[in-house]
């Protein structure tokens, strides 16, 4: 890409390191490894899908990420709902991310493998919408789907 400012990894993590920092989050290495991941894929998805008018580097750092992040201060996020935030971003590799859906039905948030979703029959819905107005169930559902297309809850 020529006339691209190519922006160095280092420089990267520590930009968006001081931007998660000025709203109160924090983020390990792993965390800023994935978001260096994820503007790298976006970028390269980007040249073959044209899923944003973003084309830079630096343009997703400041029209993607930060933009994503700037609302949060003023969100109703509590210490212990950031605690959470931290903890989730710990948890999940960007593999995982990319590996799952999240099927939001009435206050529940269903996680289901990319790969069962095909399984699914014509019952699951009803399936779902029983167990989004189960109030035992806390978020997020973990949903898997037997090869006959039977709905498994974890």
């Amino acid at each position: 890409m020529r006339g691209v400012k190519k922006v160095q990894k280092v420089k990267f993590k520590k930009i968006l390191l001081r931007a998660l920092k000025d709203i109160g989050l924090k983020a390990d290495d792993k965390i800023l490894e994935d978001y260096w991941l994820y503007m790298n894929f976006l970028l390269q998805e980007n040249k073959k899908y044209n899923l944003t008018g973003i084309k830079e580097e630096k343009e997703v750092i400041t029209r993607h990420f930060f933009d994503s992040l700037t609302p949060l201060p003023y969100l109703d996020i509590n210490k212990d709902d950031k605690i959470l935030i931290n903890n989730l971003m710990n948890v999940y590799s960007l593999e995982y991310i990319k590996s799952v859906q999240v099927i939001q039905l009435q206050n529940k948030s269903f996680i289901i493998s990319k790969d069962d979703i095909p399984k699914l029959s014509n019952d699951a819905k009803e399936v779902f919408l029983s167990l989004a107005s189960n109030e035992e169930l806390q978020n997020p559902v973990y949903i898997n789907v037997s090869n006959k297309g039977r709905v498994l809850v974890d």
